[in-house]
């Protein structure tokens, strides 16, 4: 279910079949109510009924062929009449599986057959949007999706008259958005990848679309897909996503690249940035900008890297081509305690000069614990995966340097434990604010006390001296440490710090100043 969908009037085109159907089930799962408009009659009203059963939110089904003016009139109207306004207008009816159309090269296209389609690709698109947009100006909102193709972006050989088609419809797509903004009214564009529409495909056609999914190292997302849907989707294809923060389940792949966040495996895979083959992105000017799909440019600086990290301040990323990687033949956790911070940080620091490549470092020193200050506990959490061999092996040389550290064994099932629950505060976070139905009281709540998480990265050399100095300004300043920290390497150090409560709900910490000295601190110390 996807929030804010709830009540929304929704009509999709097209949505009597394949993955017409599919966006008319999802919305409907999340408490629209759907319009299935299709020219094919019966095949709407059966999706409608089916829909009927899923939720009460209420659907219709209506007859309409795109590519006729006064039908799509039509279609718009009726909507209003049953549903007194229009929130969304998915444009994804096409001629391509459920019309057939011919697949050949260019010399096998009849101008009657490019005509045809693009009556209904093309000016399909154009017909239903001007149908809309009269209720959606005065209502000043709307959302409209037109869906593309990713062979536009590709262009493979064949069927050249579908793939312009759709690159059409991007280009028609970007200028209808700049026309119509002020009045609240967004349009985007989907680009799906190979999709099963087929009504009954043969074992030729299945073993084609199989075939393009298991070949896909690289995925193409736009920036508002959330980090957890993509990885299960990704997981159904044998792959896995590098980049695996805590907040997996309520950020977005825009929001990881603009902060170019770090993860629990990043000591393999690095942050979010490193993950990241192409950007599309939208700079100050209203320029669309795209990077080349390539792991690493032949010359000159690369524009990704001034887009990456910087939070939008020089340009808007809405969209990226993502490396993925095989799930692992072999992983192996482990959870082991040391004496000290200082003793543990001298392990993780062992381990990378001897080549050790975990790909999760997850090292800590807690020190407050349910609201109470408690014994140091400074534990290192390690994974390693990949072939079972060279999992083996990079465990074996980890435990071994840990021991000769002084560390050991934690209790039995603690990694897995952590691993297991590593984003149980992001799932926290999603139950008690963005489900909670008052997002911005939600949100108050949880920001009632004063909390930073301040996060350096300086030479090994310098991280215990730097650690021990901001222990004698937190002191001074009477903050409280909760917590010591490194993440996927040894230089890069982790703490949060509270206020402290003069027990009469005032506090005495300057937060702001505190923020200030310890990472100019950093700063000069690296």
């Amino acid at each position: 279910m996807i929030e804010g969908l709830q009540g929304k009037v929704v009509i999709v085109t097209g949505g009597g079949h394949g993955i017409g159907t599919a966006y008319c089930e999802g919305f409907t799962k999340s408490g629209s109510r759907v319009v299935v408009a299709d020219i094919d009659g019966e095949a709407a009203e059966k999706v409608a009924g089916d829909l009927a059963k899923l939720s009460e939110a209420g659907s219709m089904a209506v007859h309409v062929d795109v590519s006729d003016e006064e039908s799509t009139k039509q279609m718009v109207a009726k909507t209003i009449e049953r549903f007194g306004r229009v929130d969304v207008l998915i444009n994804n009816a096409s001629i391509f599986a459920t019309v057939p159309m011919n697949r050949g090269l260019i010399e096998e296209i009849t101008p009657e057959e490019w005509d045809k389609l693009m009556s209904v690709n093309l000016k399909g698109v154009f017909l239903c949007c001007r149908a809309v947009l009269p209720q959606m100006r005065q209502q000043k909102s709307g959302k409209i999706v037109n869906v593309a193709s990713g062979t536009a972006l590709s262009g493979p050989p064949g069927r050249i008259h579908y793939v312009a088609s759709k690159a059409g419809v991007m280009g028609f797509s970007r200028t209808l958005a700049r026309e119509v903004g002020d009045d609240n009214i967004q349009v985007n564009i989907l680009c799906p990848g190979s999709t099963l529409s087929e009504v009954n495909p043969t074992e030729e056609v299945l073993k084609m679309r199989q075939s393009n999914i298991t070949q896909r190292a690289i995925k193409r997302v736009q920036a508002g897909v959330v980090l957890e849907a993509l990885e299960s989707e990704l997981q159904r294809s044998g792959l896995m996503l590098g980049h695996d923060p805590w907040s997996r389940p309520i950020a977005t792949v825009g929001g990881a690249l603009s902060t170019n966040g770090v993860g629990y495996t990043a000591a393999k895979y690095g942050p979010m940035g490193d993950q990241a083959m192409g950007l599309e992105a939208v700079l100050p000017d209203g320029e669309i900008v795209r990077t080349q799909e390539v792991p690493k440019r032949s010359y000159g600086p690369s524009l990704a890297h001034l887009l990456i990290g910087t939070e939008g301040t020089l340009g808007v990323i809405t969209e990226a081509t993502l490396r993925a990687f095989p799930l692992p033949e072999r992983r192996i956790l482990r959870a082991i305690e040391f004496p000290s911070f200082e003793a543990g940080f001298e392990a993780v620091v062992a381990m990378y000069a001897e080549g050790v490549q975990p790909a999760m470092l997850d090292y800590g020193e807690e020190l407050w614990r349910d609201g109470e200050s408690v014994e140091s506990d400074a534990t290192v959490y390690l994974a390693f995966e990949g072939f079972a061999e060279e999992a083996e092996a990079h465990d074996g040389r980890a435990v071994k340097i840990c021991e000769s550290m002084g560390g050991r064994p934690a209790i039995e099932g603690e990694a897995e434990h952590f691993w297991r629950t590593r984003h149980a505060p992001g799932e926290r976070y999603l139950r008690q604010v963005l489900q909670s139905g008052d997002v911005a009281g939600a949100r108050r709540a949880r920001s009632e006390y004063r909390m930073e998480y301040l996060h350096v990265a300086l030479p090994v050399s310098r991280v215990l001296e730097y650690r021990r100095r901001c222990q004698e300004l937190l002191r001074e300043r009477r903050a409280i440490v909760r917590e010591w920290s490194l993440w996927a390497r040894p230089e890069m150090l982790s703490f949060l710090f509270l206020e402290e409560d003069d027990g009469g709900g005032q506090t005495s910490t300057d937060m702001a100043e505190v923020v200030d000295r310890t990472l100019t601190l950093a700063q000069d110390m690296g």
